[in-house]
């Protein structure tokens, strides 16, 4: 997003830059060549060509914010809605006859200091309903009676990721606590956040604070541990999980925690789709979804989609490849064929599910309302009593996030060898 152009340009609005950039103030400059004028396309009708840059004077924040309102609107059923991150990236725009340059410093006086041009009011304008914002998250952890304890059991927050205040008051309130995506979707109607990502130092005076209501600040909702890996792909620094410690800390428990997958990945252009990458499944077990920022296999989706098809297969952590399969017919096969699912304790989708008949005696997924960490119940139990084999407090549960999962896989071959947890969520 550039939100200042030079006094010298002669255009103003949005640019892209073919491939990436950085702009700072104690960049090197690139050799000063001569850009041509702007001169406008004649097919496109609204892009401009400078330098590297393509641009255009139409494609505002403010039309781009319209996009994502149609877009929020077409996808609000049960089964499209998705909770949707918009990070805002604030560049400065570099002056139009030296455009791979570092911009200059914006003058006093041009930066939005006041209600009506801030970022924040472009992305109420068309977002209002939608955005989940910085106040209405300190309303509800101020008040719980009035939002995340006021609605069905299946939307509210799961306990133990959270500290709350006055619990056992009229009163309760949270310092630290988020909702889920099924209180914000499906009670509150919200679909995005806004957050602020890197900022250009000649952008350094833009104040801020003035969106602090409704722009969440940079690091709010992003942790990135320092990761490395073995010549297998297992995580040999930075895993979240650990069997013995069930605590939910930022340093150890993050729904927010991400890591880049390292350039050296190598995947074949044509891949077994049924054959996990082991660093992108060990790095989802760890409880970090791994964020992709270069080619696969030397190629790019629209061309080949095959490698970027193995990498969401591999970090997918609920259904094993092909599953889940049809219910089967109740006329034919019973009412309780494939009505059920299973997680392999074993083999290289370790974790991830599977359909079974219902009268299948096995182990039942269970949680402490107080943990966020699930366990498996003792001596196997026909699953259409599920209900019935579950010692209280706990309640027959299932994983919500891959950690949750890594948790009860580990709890699983716990109880089936009777020995301590294991400290690996995956096969290495």
């Amino acid at each position: 997003m550039i939100l200042h152009s030079p006094a010298s340009a002669s255009t103003t609005g949005g640019s892209s830059r073919s491939g990436s950039s950085s702009s700072s103030s104690g960049a090197t400059p690139t050799p000063s060549t001569s850009v041509s004028a702007p001169v406008q396309a004649p097919k496109e009708g609204v892009l401009y060509q400078l330098g590297s840059y393509n641009c255009t004077s139409t494609i505002t924040l403010n039309y781009l914010t319209g996009i994502f309102n149609d877009f929020l609107e077409a996808t609000s059923t049960t089964t499209d809605a998705s909770f949707t991150y918009l990070l805002l990236n604030i560049h400065a725009a570099a002056s139009w006859q030296h455009p791979n340059e570092p911009a200059q410093q914006p003058a006093g006086g041009v930066l939005p200091r006041a209600a009506g041009n801030l970022l924040s009011n472009v992305m109420k304008g068309n977002l209002s309903d939608q955005l989940y914002t910085p106040s209405k998250l300190a309303n509800e952890r101020a008040k719980l009676s009035n939002s995340w304890n006021n609605v069905d059991a299946d939307n509210k927050p799961r306990g133990g990721y959270y500290t709350v205040e006055g619990a056992n008051s009229n009163d309760p309130s949270s310092a630290d606590g988020w909702p889920d995506e099924a209180y914000a979707q499906f009670s509150k109607f919200y679909r995005l956040i806004a957050i602020f990502g890197t900022v250009d130092p000649q952008m350094g005076d833009y104040n801020m604070s003035l969106d602090a209501d409704t722009i969440f600040p940079s690091e709010t909702i992003s942790f990135q541990p320092d990761v490395s890996f073995s010549s297998s792909g297992s995580l040999s620094e930075g895993c979240l999980f650990d069997a013995f410690d069930k605590t939910v800390t930022p340093q150890r428990n993050s729904s927010f925690a991400v890591g880049v997958v390292p350039p050296t990945l190598s995947v074949s252009s044509n891949p077994d789709l049924f054959s996990p990458i082991p660093l992108i499944s060990n790095l989802t077990a760890c409880g970090i979804s791994p964020i992709l920022n270069h080619s696969l296999a030397n190629t790019t989706a629209d061309k080949n989609p095959l490698p970027y098809a193995a990498f969401t297969h591999s970090y997918l952590w609920t259904w094993a490849p092909g599953e889940p399969l049809n219910a089967t017919d109740a006329s034919t096969s019973g009412a309780t064929g494939n009505r059920c699912a299973a997680a392999y304790t074993e083999g290289e989708w370790s974790g991830r599910w599977h359909v079974v008949d219902c009268n299948t005696p096995l182990r039942i997924a269970c949680q402490d309302p107080s943990s966020p960490t699930p366990g498996a119940s003792p001596p196997p139990r026909n699953l259409r009593r599920r209900n019935q084999r579950v010692r209280l407090p706990s309640t027959f549960s299932v994983p919500h996030t891959p950690l949750e999962n890594a948790h009860l896989l580990s709890a699983a071959r716990a109880a089936l060898s009777s020995t301590a947890p294991t400290s690996t969520p995956l096969p290495s």
